[in-house]
């Protein structure tokens, strides 16, 4: 008797979570949506980062293209779902709400329809039925595009690893330059996979190959992260005619392999000598106000790229990050403004200048600045004025450094943080 009401606890339980897993959903569609259409410049840098400074095998091979070219597919395919089960979702909250308003037991006779017209209306509008049709779509959807997203992260995740395998083959037997043998190995590997995923496990009920099958399986599984999506999969076979599940997977696989192809074909296209991320003398648009097109640089920027005159505007974006930990205490605001009450202001001037240190061609920054708040760019920060009439014609750059203060050592030190170049049109 105790086991029975337990088995019905659980059973009321499960049901109980079901019937709130919407909620869930939603919440977790909504919010990974949001960093999913921030994640492509990531896996860009994280591409650039491959070629220039991982291992010589993303460098010179084409493993980190294709990890570049995967993780994009499995980010497009990961927005479509979460997008699809939003908007599934939204109508079925739409019927929810009209279940409190109509019932199913509308009179359509008053439209005076033809009968096949008629017909179909009557479905539409019995809601409870949509609402349920619409609730196993919607939890397909998310499950799905989970499902979707491991599959191709698990490929990448094998490529990765054989990768690595190429770069300690070469470093342990460099008189062995042909690595075909690699390539030979993952379209085996991928291939057979492939059949036994797409014919819905046919390798697995073929008498006596199942046997050789079972060891290769069990490897490939851990390494394409199966374990982790591999139920879902499962769940969708046993509960769905076999082909529409076929048709799925082969238009999921023939769209992604195009998709990573048109990818990885543009990365391969791309300038291999072109310099990345802050050195010198590289003009991101950000640092100039004529290039930004609002999106304009969290920490110094100019107004354009050349300067014509003798006088250098610099706005250097000031922001509450640093203020009570570092700016207050280089220096000893509470300790000024209790000493001076009258002139807050200036102390806060002060402070600032203190924290912000400009060099210019590697010289230190002595000019006239202001506080104010830039209306283009939404940012408060310290316009300075820099006299540049004794620079010849020619590039030169402005560094900005963030001055720390060291508690133990009792010493200020300064942290490089951004810089600008620029093009000086006249001489001095």
């Amino acid at each position: 008797m105790a086991k029975q009401e337990e088995y019905f606890d659980k059973k009321n339980w499960l049901q109980r979570l079901q019937e709130g897993s919407w909620e869930p959903e939603i919440l977790i569609s909504g919010i990974v949506l949001y960093g999913l259409f921030n994640m492509f410049p990531v896996v860009d840098d994280l591409g650039h980062y491959l070629n220039h400074y991982g291992l010589s095998i993303f460098s010179r091979g084409t493993v980190g293209d294709s990890i570049v070219a995967l993780l994009k597919v499995s980010i497009g395919w990961l927005i479509a779902g979460f997008v699809s089960h939003l908007l599934f979702r939204s109508v079925w909250a739409a019927y929810i709400g009209l279940t409190y308003i109509y019932d199913d037991r509308t009179n359509v006779d008053k439209f005076k329809y033809a009968p096949r017209f008629k017909k179909g209306i009557v479905k539409q509008l019995n809601y409870r039925k949509q609402i349920i049709k619409l609730e196993k779509i919607s939890s397909s959807l998310f499950a799905l595009s989970f499902l979707i997203f491991m599959n191709i992260l698990g490929i990448t995740v094998l490529i990765l690893v054989l990768g690595i395998a190429i770069f300690l083959w070469v470093r342990i037997f460099p008189e062995r330059t042909d690595l075909s043998i690699f390539n030979y190995i993952l379209n085996t590997v991928l291939i057979t996979y492939l059949i036994d995923y797409i014919s819905l496990g046919l390798l697995k009920r073929i008498p006596y190959l199942n046997k050789v099958y079972y060891p290769f399986y069990k490897l490939i599984s851990w390494l394409l992260l199966a374990p982790l999506y591999r139920n879902i999969y499962y769940g969708f076979i046993a509960n769905h005619k076999k082909w529409k599940v076929i048709s799925f997977l082969v238009l999921f696989v023939i769209i992604s392999l195009t998709a990573e192809e048109t990818i990885r074909g543009r990365l391969k296209s791309s300038l291999n000598l072109r310099p990345h991320g802050a050195k010198a003398f590289v003009m991101q648009p950000q640092h100039y106000a004529s290039q930004a097109q609002g999106d304009y640089s969290d920490h110094i920027w100019i107004p354009k790229r050349t300067v014509n005159g003798n006088t250098l505007k610099a706005f250097v974006v000031h922001r509450s990050t640093f203020e009570e930990d570092d700016i207050m205490k280089i220096c000893d605001f509470d300790q000024q403004k209790r000493q001076y009450p009258k002139k807050v202001d200036s102390l806060k001037l002060v402070c600032l200048k203190q924290f912000y240190h400009l060099e210019l061609d590697g010289n230190t920054v002595e000019a006239p600045l202001f506080y104010t708040k830039n209306r283009h760019s939404d940012q408060d920060g310290l316009l300075h004025y820099i006299d540049i009439s004794q620079l010849k014609k020619g590039k030169h750059e402005l560094r900005l450094y963030y001055n720390f203060y060291n508690d133990e050592k009792d010493t200020v030190y300064k942290r490089f943080r951004s810089r600008v170049g620029f093009y000086k049109t006249t001489d001095k």
